[in-house]
């Protein structure tokens, strides 16, 4: 029987965006940044349960391959704007003499890396199969692959921010601090956990919005996510239930009686 690994983690920020000219020549990645040095690291960060930066370095993995590829891409088709590369026909071998002839160094250097990983039967000798190949060069299925297996046996629990809180005379108070910057930070909280569950297939448990922060909390009391003890209960269930691994992705149905009676309670005169 197979072993099911669950990782649990509460995200509040992860994402890394990537800015390109899409005008400009696509540019070659940086020495120090190649798409296998940031899959590694991806790797590592998983081992170390460090899961969020795993994911962003896979992503970021896969966005220097296709910025790669890109780059290879145009440098190849450049070189078909040479007479003498036309002339030399459809012959990789025939092409690669040429190329070094004129000292086009980084054509060399992309089809001399092609043919060495994949040989030149590959390609059937083929210059204008080898250029075609380089896109589809751009997808990383490696990266995919690290995405798929661990991504979709992470637990997302969502951390829903709280401005109101429940005293220990069970009565509703406002937590202090500036609405503006609360609700700026609430939003790009939501906005991250969304980008994160549908870059990785994960399972959601979005319980917290059902509940309000609370004062009995045991460690540091009311807090902007510290929440009634129900939740934390509803969220163990529901946390039991994926062991199972069901089909099931998203969990937020919660116990409807606990929260009628703490309203109840909440709005007695």
């Amino acid at each position: 029987m197979r072993k099911f690994a669950i990782k649990v983690f509460v995200v509040f920020s992860f994402i890394l965006f990537f800015c390109f000219d899409i005008f400009a020549a696509p540019r070659k990645p940086q020495k120090g940044q190649e798409d296998w040095r940031a899959l590694q690291k991806a790797k590592d960060s998983f081992e170390k349960n460090d899961f969020g930066t795993a994911v962003k370095f896979a992503e970021q993995a896969k966005v220097i391959r296709s910025q790669n590829a890109k780059w290879q891409t145009y440098i190849l088709d450049e070189t078909l704007k040479n007479s003498r590369v036309r002339r030399a026909g459809d012959s990789i071998e025939r092409v690669s003499q040429v190329l070094n002839e004129l000292k086009f160094t980084e054509a060399s250097k992309i089809v001399s890396m092609h043919i060495e990983k994949h040989g030149l039967d590959f390609f059937n000798g083929s210059y204008s199969e080898l250029i075609e190949f380089v896109s589809v060069y751009a997808h990383y299925p490696e990266a995919d692959f690290l995405l798929g297996k661990y991504g979709e046996n992470i637990v997302l629990i969502k951390a829903d921010l709280k401005d109101t809180y429940i005293d220990l005379d069970f009565r509703l108070k406002k937590l202090k601090g500036d609405a503006e910057e609360f609700q700026r930070k609430k939003h790009a909280i939501a906005q991250y956990e969304k980008m994160f569950a549908e870059l990785t297939n994960c399972y959601v448990i979005d319980m917290s919005k059902h509940y309000y922060a609370s004062d009995s909390f045991p460690l540091g009391g009311a807090h902007i996510v510290h929440y009634e003890d129900d939740f934390y209960n509803q969220a163990c269930d529901a946390f039991a239930a994926i062991l199972k691994k069901p089909d099931q992705k998203y969990f937020d149905k919660v116990d409807e009686d606990y929260l009628l009676m703490r309203e109840r309670k909440l709005n007695r005169a």
